[in-house]
């Protein structure tokens, strides 16, 4: 390749790079929490830890959650959805889903089995391709015991 087509495309290169959408950002903190206590109140425990005390095994409970998608026809913004784009350019409303929902299903699923305390309880986000959509869902999970 010659010296000045070796220049040329160096000097696209670099003229393509400098084109990006990245812009610059402030820091943030995130803080993530969730407050048990009105659980506590009917007596149901939530604990990443093991427990200690005499109990009987009720089961394994695992609940995942995923958003609802929506075309996005027109521009409009819904609360509660964002717009994401497939791999097509498509337009779409995700819905934000919330981690309090998926604990409620939590507490539903392991009362109904008869148990009054979730033990080894972890939270973790999960993702999966919905079409030319990737969409992050929720699972959490852990053992269901009936506290003696």
């Amino acid at each position: 390749m010659r010296t000045n087509q070796v220049a040329i495309l160096s000097l696209v290169a670099i003229l393509f790079s400098s084109c990006a959408t990245t812009q610059p950002s402030d820091g943030s903190v995130e803080v993530l929490g969730h407050d048990f206590s009105e659980y506590n109140e009917k007596g149901f425990l939530f604990t990443p830890e093991s427990y200690r005390g005499e109990y009987g095994s009720v089961g394994i409970v695992s609940v995942r959650v995923w958003p609802k998608i929506m075309p996005a026809d027109g521009f409009e913004q819904i609360d509660g959805y964002e717009r994401m784009s497939d791999d097509r350019g498509k337009k779409w409303h995700v819905e934000i889903i919330n981690t309090a929902d998926a604990i409620e299903q939590m507490y539903l699923k392991a009362q109904e089995m008869g148990a009054d305390a979730l033990t080894q309880f972890s939270a973790r986000a999960v993702d999966r391709r919905h079409g030319g959509l990737r969409v992050d869902g929720i699972e959490i999970s852990g053992f269901a015991i009936d506290r003696q």
